[in-house]
């Protein structure tokens, strides 16, 4: 685990002179556009289709190259701002932030209830298939094998 303070260090060696620096970079901008797609977009604290943002679970220098994905996690901005402020808006240490998604991430994913196959139509309650992708599961399975 690395502390902000270490994050700057590390960037000042890689020549970025500050962490905005960083992520004005096109190195950051093809990092995150990768961890976004990854993700399509979903948000892997709640599970809603606006993940806009990235997370940085560690600031070691290959996770801020790209060489280690793993430690960057899609997130949208209203998880991002309750794990990274407390509730006077003040940003919090980097332990605190990733303890806190990791308890957010606890909680039922899929607020939105959409269909887990193709993640585009609501589902009906306590059904994790929308209409359209249970009746072509269910088409499938029907159809006699020669």
């Amino acid at each position: 685990m690395t502390t902000y303070a270490e994050r700057d260090a590390t960037l000042l060696v890689l020549g970025f002179k500050s962490y905005r620096d960083y992520l004005d970079s096109g190195i950051w901008k093809s990092i995150r556009n990768a961890v976004l797609t990854r993700s399509d977009g979903i948000c892997s604290v709640c599970g809603s289709l606006s993940a806009n943002q990235v997370h940085h679970r560690d600031y070691s220098e290959t996770t801020l190259m790209g060489r280690n994905l793993s430690s960057l996690i899609p997130i949208c901005s209203v998880c991002h701002h309750a794990a990274e402020r407390d509730g006077k808006g003040r940003k919090q240490s980097l332990s605190v932030a990733n303890r806190t998604i990791n308890v957010l991430s606890e909680t039922p994913k899929n607020p939105r209830r959409l269909c887990f196959t193709c993640r585009k139509n609501p589902t009906r309650k306590n059904k994790q298939l929308c209409g359209r992708c249970s009746r072509s599961a269910m088409q499938k399975h029907s159809e006699p094998s020669r």
